[in-house]
């Protein structure tokens, strides 16, 4: 796998990285994992777009995760734990359906965590449906520290959800 890039996606290329994540929803949902019900909207990943908050990692330059790397500055069901705006957040992490169970999901957050690294970022944070543990438990290998877990209301319903947080060393 000598051939892989971890980049900004172009403009050009989100409708291929929306379809990636549509595809992945798609699974994960006949798997019943619940991290998403439905897709997010295009709309949102155009916003990140323009704020520059969309990567790739690329295998003999073809997308094949898709992630986000966003400040956030609220924190809806985190505010009585995260007071300081603008913490660095992991969104959105869509691997291609084709090349699950490859690792390549692992190496892109490793590289984005590597990429924010080299921009001064010490800390990122995520939250995910605790559901069977298995989103849990996977960023937990890469890392991750359970901060709390909580129940959150959202359009598609309520959930348990972790609040996680990777210290950049």
């Amino acid at each position: 796998m000598n051939n892989l890039i971890f980049r900004k996606i172009n403009s050009a290329e989100l409708i291929v990285a929306y379809d990636l994540h549509c595809e992945r929803v798609k699974d994960m949902v006949e798997k019943g994992i619940k991290q998403w019900l439905k897709p997010i909207e295009f709309s949102k990943l155009e916003e990140r777009q323009k704020k520059q908050e969309n990567f790739g990692l690329f295998l003999d330059k073809q997308l094949e995760v898709f992630l986000s790397l966003t400040k956030r500055q609220d924190y809806h069901e985190w505010s009585h734990i995260l007071y300081t705006p603008g913490t660095t957040w992991l969104n959105t992490v869509s691997v291609k359906t084709k090349s699950k169970h490859k690792g390549l999901g692992k190496i892109a957050v490793i590289k984005a965590v590597e990429y924010l690294k080299s921009k001064g970022v010490y800390e990122l944070y995520l939250d995910c449906v605790i559901n069977n543990g298995f989103l849990v438990n996977y960023y937990k290998d890469l890392g991750f520290e359970v901060l709390a877990e909580t129940k959150a209301v959202y359009k598609s319903g309520t959930f348990e959800v972790a609040l996680m947080r990777l210290k950049i060393t």
